[in-house]
């Protein structure tokens, strides 16, 4: 008769407080995937740029996908400032050189002390970094709130962030004549949106409604003002 070997001992430490592996990553990493181009380590600032851009601009789903959810907000908020001044100085420098055709309808549209002023545009050129990363965190209090309230917010605030801050490689095309602007805010609400429903692991349809909700609500806010405002002005005159 031989002896049965006795089964090893179960575990003492539960699977689920297992620490994560060593060597950077973290346990909201993207599994498998390098990550973005920006955010990966040794590669030159101008490609990573670049490269990040045309990422997010073409595969905006896969671009991402790549983004890690660990670590400071360093590198997505500096990438936010870059393309705020980038896309800042392009729109300076292009309205500098061909003037815009409603200057035509409107003659006036430029007149004034500072318009069109070397030290006007230089203010812009300068404080654009600032005012994007002010308006990147201000955007993203905004529609973190919207998804704690649909229930959404499943990453933190960090992602939102993240996905706010990778919306600006939209910047540059405020430069295309007439219909950039129009094209650039239509196409970083669309990055927003896949930014976020990616990042929080959110349906298209949810993601949508965080994005546009504050958007909507400050537009009623400011609709009801004006016509509380209105209304004051004319009962006065009666």
């Amino acid at each position: 008769m031989t002896n049965a070997i006795p089964p090893p001992p179960p575990p003492t430490t539960p699977p689920w407080d297992t620490p994560p592996p060593t060597g950077g990553g973290g346990p909201l990493d993207p599994p498998g995937l390098e990550p973005i181009p920006w955010e990966t380590p040794g590669r030159p600032i101008l490609r990573a740029l670049f490269e990040t851009v045309k990422l997010l601009l073409q595969q905006p789903d896969a671009g991402y996908a790549r983004v890690p959810l660990h670590g400071d907000f360093v590198r997505p908020i500096a990438f936010a400032a870059i393309l705020g001044w980038v896309g800042a100085t392009l729109s300076v420098l292009y309205d500098a050189l061909i003037p815009s055709p409603f200057s035509r309808i409107f003659p006036g549209e430029h007149e004034g002390p500072f318009a069109g002023s070397v030290l006007a545009n230089g203010l812009i050129m300068l404080f654009a970094p600032v005012g994007t990363v002010i308006g990147s965190f201000f955007s993203s209090a905004l529609i973190h709130g919207a998804l704690m309230v649909l229930g959404g917010a499943s990453r933190g605030f960090g992602a939102t962030l993240r996905a706010i801050c990778y919306s600006g490689a939209t910047s540059p095309l405020a430069v295309i004549p007439i219909l950039g602007p129009f094209v650039a805010v239509l196409w970083t609400w669309f990055l927003q949106v896949r930014g976020i429903a990616v990042l929080h692991g959110l349906p298209t349809g949810k993601a949508t409604v965080a994005v546009l909700l504050p958007t909507i609500l400050c537009c009623a806010c400011g609709a009801w003002l004006w016509s509380a405002l209105l209304f004051s002005l004319f009962a006065g005159l009666r």
